[in-house]
């Protein structure tokens, strides 16, 4: 699913990647070590949101609330979590350049930062 997830995905329109998707999770239904999956699936949407990596955000919105219909809340609570992380530190970067532009101020660099919360459970 991550390789479906991953902007460099760009030979499927929307609507196939979509389709994909409900095709992919509705194998999940039938695994039984979602524990694994879960854990794979929270690492490689980390990187996908920290790195900008994601083909659209509206896709992982979606392909996280198919899980949380699938397997309920306690299953995709940190999924949601790090979705939010990154939507509320989006509007807070563009908050903070439009300040900038303001108030006639730029720093020497490119300034951009996200800020996950990403819990991971040890066993």
């Amino acid at each position: 699913m991550d390789s479906l997830l991953r902007r460099s995905t760009k030979q499927y329109t929307e609507a196939e990647l979509e389709n994909k998707i409900a095709a992919s999770i509705n194998l999940f239904k039938y695994v039984e070590e979602k524990d694994i999956f879960k854990q794979y699936y929270q690492r490689n949407l980390c990187y996908r949101l920290l790195f900008g990596s994601s083909t659209l955000l509206e896709l992982e919105e979606s392909t996280i609330n198919q899980l949380n219909a699938v397997c309920g809340y306690e299953f995709t609570s940190k999924f949601q979590r790090m979705f939010n992380d990154i939507q509320l530190a989006d509007g807070l970067n563009a908050n903070f350049q439009s300040y900038l532009r303001e108030k006639n101020l730029a720093f020497p660099f490119a300034h951009h930062c996200h800020v996950l919360t990403l819990i991971l459970t040890i066993r």
